[in-house]
């Protein structure tokens, strides 16, 4: 099909995707990300193998298998900044002058190795940890991304930070 009758074949169908995958997900902007995918796929399949019948089925049947799968993804699949820059962020964020600064530093070989063992420890904890006080995301975001309450993530920061303070303490 030429791009013309692809976007027609889209305005029709868009809606029945969109309602399938929200209805799964919880998230409009997941279910966006869903119905994307969905039509993505539909837009290069062949000619022949497209039933102008069956399609807003079909397209449902996508949708929420689609959503499905999206849902057993590891974290949604984010993106993830060097962990040698996090240390370092994270080192230096809670000092108050350049001594204290070049003090954690100095110690960052501690931290990488404090850092390693709560990603294998508890790599959904090391997530959320990072995003609200390294990347500054706030905790209502990240809880919508992890699908929890803002409450739960705010527990969570305040134990990871007890935890990496105790094991800091270790050393």
């Amino acid at each position: 099909m030429d791009d013309a009758e692809f976007w027609e074949f889209y305005a029709r169908y868009r809606g029945i995707a969109l309602r399938a995958a929200k209805t799964i997900l919880k998230n409009e902007a997941e279910a966006e990300d869903v119905c994307q995918d969905i039509f993505e796929t539909l837009y290069h399949m062949e000619q022949d193998k497209v039933n102008r019948q069956t399609m807003g089925a079909m397209i449902r049947e996508m949708s929420v298998n689609r959503a499905k799968d999206y849902c057993k993804k590891a974290y949604r699949q984010h993106e993830y900044a060097s962990s040698e820059l996090l240390e370092n962020n994270e080192a230096i964020s809670g000092c108050d002058n350049v001594e204290e600064s070049m003090e954690a530093l100095s110690t960052k070989d501690g931290l990488h190795f404090i850092f390693r063992k709560l990603r294998k420890k508890n790599k959904r904890n090391y997530e959320i940890y990072v995003r609200v006080k390294i990347y500054h995301i706030p905790s209502r975001i990240v809880a919508e991304q992890f699908h929890t309450t803002e409450n739960n993530v705010n527990n969570i920061v305040l134990r990871t930070k007890r935890w990496l303070l105790k094991e800091y303490q270790k050393l």
